[in-house]
């Protein structure tokens, strides 16, 4: 009996004992072992393509010849050659890839050029010892010794889970590492529900604050629309049909809500919502959502029948299986799929059937698993920071919420890790909870993975290949990966490389503290997680691998297999250098300007002016000298390929604290005349003449001392909000949230606790060109990662945004009392209208931010 054969029988009774095909096993790979009967690697001299190969293939095949011992002839044409050729074939039976082979002639087998392409790189992964641990070039490692002969057996490999994303995986390292992209499930919703359906049917919009709202197509903004209106169910349906009409092909159409918590008031849909439940903090929509997702799967696909869905996906892209009939259909497959036909130009044959699925986030206020079954066609992606499993409450609790979704009734489920590298400006390593929790989602039924990393690739070390290492297979050693990436990649400077990102993990376990959504992302003030002192010790950790990179034996162009110059280590290890160059130039730059505030502050609290006043220039010349290196640094890092994600952080806004230190220079009593640090001509005239009493302040806005008029709740959601006539009160509705009267007063103030954002602002008019002092009266409490600040928006006449600045990012810790903001500010041309915001965002327990008074004035001469 032949092998393969034997092997498929001995499958379908273990199938039938154990109930379950397990998804992602490799059912068989080359062992290293001699043998005469088995075919030399050199004997293969061509290799046969497919008509019409996609880019994918075109670039695996490119990278294959690479890589081969021997030179290898391309050959399209009218007959399969019959000897010393790989022959890489369409077969739309088989689920991953298959290599079989004849005498001399090796078959590759997949549906898609995509697992064609998988399985050139198995070849090049498992024969031929070819690693890309990074992108380009300087990625490429040849690791142990190559193996001469092919396998004498069938090889059969199906990566565990279907989808495996890194965005953006449309790169050379995604291909090399079997990235790829299936399903859709962005934020959809602003395409479904546009301006032009509100002005025919209005009633599916959102009803907040007793306003419709009304679509601008933008799904980071657009409310979510009226989940509970039919007419929602029915414009929905009709979108997911047009779809699927135009694009008989796809396999997903997301209705994903929009990037916000916008919700409608609705009663119907606080009759949804009631009584009120919380999951980490947020209000919990997800039954109003998943609810909404049924309606629509059970219009398109019909009524939930399990038995006949899961049997008819059970086989299809390594779909859970489930029943006797689905084991004995993935066995005929195993029978029949290597039957290899006459040798003749192969067709390229339409994609393969495969079930189709309704695609929503999991998402912020929809985290938690429904109250009720899902239709088997309703695809969740369960959106989690799952670096934050440092913690440990947060790790059981994900774990568990994941063994609920799994249970739900949903034929496939997807998740949305948060991987993120970029826009981090740190190495932000979690190689073991990547380790850890890619298994356990694999082992709970989770088959679809979608992450960001836009990588800095010398921050981000291993983890961008240690994932796709394991979406591949995730019962792969975790340690032995990780070994092997540093021994194989930085060669002699291995251990002090490894030291270096291991303190930086280990850092982050020890300092992030409890578990939030995407901790310190975009925070300015994430840096303070790495101490000078931290900092020190991985710099020297650097300097170490460098001096062992340069002093290691030279290994010629050959022995890497010509792609790489003898020097590969010390280039590797001179990029992670550069990279954390940014991370050591960010933090001088952040720790400067946090003591210039802190200065500033002291003064405007008039703590003995003569003694901190005179610190304050050296102060502002050191701010001045580490932000003009690092803006340097991150232009020329930039520039370089391999720290491009290093853009995504230069783009974030900062605080720029010159408003606050020139109020504070005006107040210290130094001499402004010997001083060459101020650089605003404007600002530096008004400080000379405020001075010398030549300005008097004017004030002007509503309701400076916040006093109340009253409370209302605004929505069902609660809680009861001042009402303080001339400001404007936004928030987003938390577990705790409380908004009341400042400490000690009855009807005046605002005192923030437990917000996850909460806005005070007013709009004022202004002239162009012209100088205002904004003072704030305030205390505080902050935790790391809170985003508490100061925040102006500054407009045309007609509008038009002129500019956003970041006044003062509150800083961590105690004010120790009211503090006495001053910012002197500087008017753009053409300003017509300025909105002040002061703004509580991700209040950790103890937190609080209390606001006393907020007067905003303009220097006019005196009278």
């Amino acid at each position: 009996m032949r092998a393969d054969l034997f092997l498929a029988y001995f499958l379908l009774f273990s199938l039938l004992v154990s109930g379950r095909v397990e998804a992602g096993s490799t059912w068989w790979k080359p062992e290293r072992v001699p043998g005469s009967a088995r075919l030399s690697l050199a004997a293969v001299r061509s290799i046969y393509l497919p008509t019409e190969p996609s880019a994918r293939l075109e670039g695996a095949v490119e990278d294959f010849v690479a890589c081969w011992p021997t030179d290898l002839a391309r050959v399209q044409g009218a007959s399969v050659p019959s000897k010393q050729v790989l022959v890489l074939l369409r077969d739309d039976r088989i689920e991953g890839f298959s290599y079989r082979r004849d005498r001399t002639r090796v078959t590759l087998r997949a549906a898609t050029d995509e697992a064609l392409a998988d399985g050139l790189y198995a070849i090049c992964r498992e024969l031929l010892g070819a690693r890309w641990y990074w992108a380009g070039d300087l990625g490429f490692e040849i690791v142990g010794e190559r193996m001469d002969k092919f396998p004498d057996r069938v090889w059969r490999e199906r990566p565990a889970f279907v989808q495996r994303t890194l965005y953006p995986v449309n790169t050379d390292f995604g291909r090399r590492n079997g990235l790829n992209r299936k399903y859709s499930f962005n934020h959809n919703l602003a395409r479904i529900f546009t301006p032009e359906v509100y002005m025919a049917s209005p009633e599916v919009f959102a009803e907040i604050g007793g306003q419709r709202q009304v679509p601008k197509g933008n799904a980071g903004r657009d409310a979510q629309p009226d989940f509970t209106e039919p007419k929602a169910v029915e414009l929905a349906v009709r979108a997911v049909r047009e779809h699927f009409q135009k694009k008989p092909e796809s396999n997903s159409f997301s209705l994903s809500i929009n990037d916000n918590s916008l919700f409608d008031e609705g009663a119907e849909t606080e009759a949804v919502v009631s009584p009120v439940e919380y999951f980490r903090g947020r209000p919990n929509y997800t039954d109003l959502v998943f609810g909404f997702m049924n309606e629509v799967a059970t219009r398109v696909y019909g009524p939930r029948d399990d038995g006949l869905r899961m049997a008819d996906s059970g086989c299809k892209e390594g779909g859970k299986v489930h029943g006797w009939k689905n084991i004995l259909s993935s066995v005929c497959r195993l029978l029949t799929a290597d039957k290899q036909p006459a040798p003749h130009l192969p067709t390229s044959p339409a994609p393969p059937a495969q079930p189709s699925y309704l695609t929503a986030l999991a998402y912020y206020t929809t985290e938690q698993s429904p109250s009720f079954q899902l239709h088997p066609r309703v695809m969740p992606v369960l959106t989690s920071d799952r670096a934050q499993w440092h913690d440990p409450a947060y790790r059981a609790q994900d774990k568990a919420l994941i063994q609920r979704w799994a249970d739900s009734g949903a034929e496939r489920i997807a998740t949305w890790d948060y991987y993120f590298g970029a826009p981090y400006p740190y190495p932000r390593q979690f190689t073991q909870w990547i380790g850890e929790s890619i298994p356990f989602l694999h082992q709970s039924g989770v088959d679809v993975f979608f992450s960001q990393l836009p990588s800095i690739w010398g921050l981000d070390g291993p983890k961008a290949w240690l994932t796709a290492e394991l979406l591949r297979d995730p019962k792969q050693d975790v340690a032995a990966l990780l070994g092997e990436y540093y021994a194989n990649f930085f060669g002699p400077a291995a251990a002090p490389i490894r030291e270096f990102y291991e303190i930086a993990e280990q850092t982050r376990n020890e300092r992030e503290g409890p578990a939030n959504w995407i901790k310190f992302y975009k925070d300015e003030a994430g840096i303070e997680l790495f101490t000078p002192e931290v900092l020190a010790r991985m710099r020297a950790c650097l300097d170490l691998a460098i001096a062992q990179a340069r002093q290691g034996p030279l290994i010629s162009a050959a022995a890497s297999g010509g792609r790489l110059d003898a020097q590969r280590y010390l280039a590797r290890v001179r990029i992670v250098s550069e990279a954390f160059s940014y991370t050591e130039f960010y933090a001088a730059y952040h720790r400067s300007r946090v003591r210039l505030v802190e200065l500033a502050m002291a003064v405007l609290r008039g703590e003995r002016p003569e003694v901190v006043g005179a610190g304050l220039p050296s102060a502002l010349a050191d701010f001045q000298q580490t932000k003009s290196s690092f803006d340097e640094l991150k232009r020329s890092l930039a520039e370089h390929p391999m720290h491009g994600g290093f853009k995504t952080f230069n783009r974030l806004m900062q605080t720029d604290p010159m408003p606050l230190v020139m109020a504070a220079f005006g107040r210290s009593g130094l001499n402004l005349e010997a001083l060459d640090l101020l650089e605003d001509a404007a600002l530096l005239t008004t400080l000379r003449a405020w001075n010398t009493d030549e300005l008097e302040l004017i004030h002007f806005g509503r309701n400076a001392e916040l006093e109340h008029s009253g409370t209302k709740r605004r929505n069902f959601l609660g809680p009861e909000l001042p009402v303080i006539n001339g400001w404007e009160i936004q928030y987003r509705a938390s577990e705790g949230l409380q908004v009341e009267a400042a400490r000690g007063q009855e009807a005046s103030g605002l005192s923030i606790e437990n917000a996850d954002i909460v806005s005070l602002a007013q709009t004022y008019p202004v002239i162009g060109e012209k100088t205002y002092l904004l003072q704030i009266d305030a205390s505080w409490q902050v935790s790391p990662d809170n985003r508490s600040r100061v925040q102006l928006d500054w407009k045309s006449m007609s509008g038009e945004n002129l500019r956003v600045d970041l006044l003062l990012r509150l800083p961590n810790g105690n004010s120790d009392g009211s503090q006495s903001l001053q910012f002197l500010l500087s008017a753009p041309v053409n300003a017509y209208d300025l909105q002040v915001a002061v703004v509580a965002n991700r209040q950790y327990e103890g937190d609080f931010l209390e606001i006393e008074r907020i007067e905003l004035g303009r220097h006019v001469p005196k009278r």
